[in-house]
């Protein structure tokens, strides 16, 4: 095939390695180059004190809307296409659109994250949302701080890690040249 007709196929950037045995919020958070300073202290405090569900929950949200933003750079008519959505407009945004499970499986799709990545962040979903619904706790269930190190690692590891997701960029250009043909 001559090179100007090759197609470079691209794929995940390799994650951060976090520690394998880090179970410490400051251990894993120290990675997560996508939060200010204060956040990573604020979830290092918010763990620390044993307020494991209020500091997944806000990583959580902040790893969810960075894909959201991430994916909305596609273009919102493309996602809607890609979703098979009628529902969703040229302008409505994709943070307030697109669902949390969308998003990690379109991040899956489009290789922007792993399919280990997307396994992990739907687990920390999962149990993010158990935890945090305000349903009576039963038999003593509370999240633990070895769940609370898996969610924090899922999403630092994933997304947070990153200081910018270059896969999107690439597809956008790529279509973008397919259109133009």
């Amino acid at each position: 095939m001559p090179a100007k007709y090759e197609v470079d196929i691209w794929g995940v950037t390799h994650n951060v390695l976090i520690p394998k045995d880090a179970v410490e919020a400051n251990a894993i958070i120290d990675f997560a180059s996508q939060l200010r300073p204060n956040e990573q202290k604020q979830i290092v405090h918010a763990y620390e004190a044993g307020s494991y569900e209020m500091a997944t929950n806000f990583v959580l949200m902040k790893t969810l809307n960075q894909l959201k933003r991430e994916l909305g750079s596609l273009g919102i008519t493309f996602l809607a296409e890609v979703l098979n959505r009628q529902d969703i407009s040229d302008s409505d945004n994709t943070t307030e659109v697109i669902t949390d499970a969308e998003a990690i499986r379109l991040a899956h799709d489009l290789g922007i994250v792993s399919s280990s990545d997307a396994l992990r962040l739907r687990q920390a979903y999962e149990l993010v949302s158990h935890f945090t619904q305000g349903l009576p706790v039963e038999d003593g269930e509370e999240m633990s701080k070895l769940d609370a190190a898996q969610i924090l690692a899922s999403c630092v590891r994933g997304v947070l890690s990153k200081s910018h997701i270059e896969v999107s960029r690439k597809f956008v250009d790529f279509r973008n040249d397919l259109e133009s043909k």
